[in-house]
C-alpha cells in the first residue's frame, strides 16, 4: 500500500499581502522612530546651546546694570567681590590686558586679564551658577577654571569666552581648553548645517550678519594683539574662503550670505560661532 504524500503546502507558503503590508508597516514605524528620536536630541541640542546663551546674555545686562561696567572690566571689582579680584579698567571693553585699547602687554595670567575675570565677576555675583577663578589656570575650561563648558561635541570639551572686537562685544561658542597665557584659541565646533540650524531659529539666518553669525578658521587673543581672527569675516571679500568644499563654512557671500549647507562636512567642522551681545562701543 502506498504511503501517503504528506501535504507541505501550508509550511512552504510565502507571506500573504497582508502579512507583509503589517511587516513593512512595523519597519516603517520602527525607522521613523529612530530618525524620529535622532531629531528630538539634535533639536533638544539646539534648544540647549540657545538657552546656555540667553542665560549669559540676561546675566551680563544685569551686571552691567547693577555695577555699571561689563564683568572684568569692573573699575572696583577688588572691592565688590573680594581683594584678590582685578580690577577692570572701566573702558567698555572686554580686553586681554586691561588699560591697552590694543591688548598690548603681558600675558593672560596677570591680574588685569579681563578675559579671564569675566565669568569669575559674573558668578561672583551670583548671577549665573557654577566656580570659576578670576586669574588664569590651565586647563582653562570647566568648573572652578575661567571659562564654562560649552558642550556641543560630547566629548571634544570646548568652552565660552567673551572679548570685544571691532568695537563690540562678543560670546564665542568654542574656546580651546588647552589655550594658555600665550594666546586665547578659539575653535570651530560646527558643520554649517548645525551652524544654519541655530542661525535661523532664532536669528535671521545670515551667516555674516545678525547677532549669530559665523568665522571661518581658529580665533585667538594674543598678548600684543587685539582679540583678532586669523581668518575672519572680513577676509572673506580677499581670501578662498567660501566655496563649495568640506572645509568651507559660507558657500558664497554675494549677492547673500549662505550657509555650505547640503556638502558632505560629516569629517569637517569648518564653522566657528560667536553671539553679539550689547552696544558698540
Amino acid at each position: 500500500m502506498a504511503e501517503p504524500i504528506p501535504n507541505t503546502s501550508s509550511r512552504n507558503r510565502g507571506f500573504t499581502l497582508m502579512e507583509l503590508a503589517i511587516t513593512l508597516a512595523v519597519i516603517g514605524l520602527l525607522v521613523g522612530g529612530v530618525i524620529g528620536g535622532q531629531q528630538m536630541i539634535y533639536n533638544a541640542k539646539i534648544r540647549s546651546v540657545l538657552s546656555q546663551v540667553d542665560l549669559y546674555k540676561e546675566a551680563i545686562q544685569t551686571y552691567e546694570d547693577r555695577y555699571g561696567s561689563l564683568p572684568g572690566d569692573t573699575p572696583n571689582a577688588s572691592t565688590l567681590f573680594g581683594a584678590t579680584f582685578p580690577n577692570g579698567d572701566g573702558n567698555q571693553h572686554i580686553r586681554h590686558l586691561a588699560g591697552n585699547p590694543n591688548n598690548n602687554g603681558t600675558d593672560f595670567s596677570t591680574p588685569q586679564g579681563e578675559l579671564a575675570s569675566f565669568f569669575a565677576m559674573l558668578a561672583a555675583a551670583q548671577l549665573i551658577p557654577g566656580r570659576f577663578s578670576h586669574t588664569y589656570v590651565a586647563d582653562c575650561v570647566g568648573d572652578t577654571k575661567n571659562f564654562p563648558t560649552f558642550d556641543w561635541n560630547g566629548p571634544a570639551r570646548a568652552g565660552i569666552a567673551a572679548y570685544t572686537h571691532m568695537s563690540q562685544h562678543y560670546l564665542h561658542l568654542g574656546i580651546d581648553p588647552a589655550s594658555n597665557p600665550g594666546g586665547i584659541a578659539f575653535i570651530p565646533q560646527f558643520r554649517p548645517n548645525e551652524a544654519h540650524d541655530i542661525d535661523r531659529k532664532v536669528d535671521d539666518g545670515n551667516p555674516l550678519a545678525g547677532d549669530y553669525t559665523v568665522t571661518q578658521g581658529n580665533m585667538w587673543c594674543a598678548p600684543g594683539y587685539m582679540c583678532t581672527l586669523s581668518v575672519n569675516v572680513h577676509s572673506f571679500l580677499t581670501a578662498p574662503l567660501f566655496g563649495a568644499g568640506a572645509d568651507r563654512c559660507v558657500r558664497a557671500i554675494l549677492p547673500t550670505p549662505v550657509y555650505n549647507v547640503g556638502v558632505d562636512t560629516s569629517g569637517s567642522m569648518p564653522c566657528s560661532m560667536r553671539v553679539r551681545f550689547g552696544k558698540r562701543v
